[in-house]
């Protein structure tokens, strides 16, 4: 892990705001304060599912699913290349995600899922 972000929902779950972000390099361009909208974004199913997500390959995830929103293309600038997403619940509910980024691809796996879940 290169990168370790915290983000939180308002607006009743329509936007998403960065609250935190660690990083190992300098060059960081998604920084805390960022806010984006979140009804045609990926983490819109995260939030629906409370489900927790892997991305192995950014490149690859991209282009399976052909969406490039501006927090992706400032990441990718950053050098991410793997991702694992962690919705953070209070009572059942999402209030915020966890993001653990690294500049290599393959980065991350179930066992280190199951590792922040347990």
């Amino acid at each position: 892990m290169d990168r370790l972000g915290l983000a939180v929902f308002e607006e009743r779950g329509l936007r998403l705001t960065s609250s935190l972000v660690i990083s190992e390099y300098e060059d960081v361009r998604l920084e805390t304060g960022y806010t984006e909208d979140i009804e045609r974004s990926s983490l819109r199913e995260l939030l629906d599912s409370g489900r927790a997500r892997i991305i192995r390959s950014f490149e690859r995830y991209l282009s399976e699913v052909g969406r490039r929103s501006p927090p992706t293309r400032l990441l990718l600038a950053e050098g991410v290349r793997s991702n694992m997403t962690v919705p953070l619940l209070v009572s059942g509910r999402v209030v915020g995600v966890l993001f653990f980024s690294s500049r290599h691809e393959d980065a991350f796996h179930l066992r280190h899922l199951r590792l922040i879940l347990v």
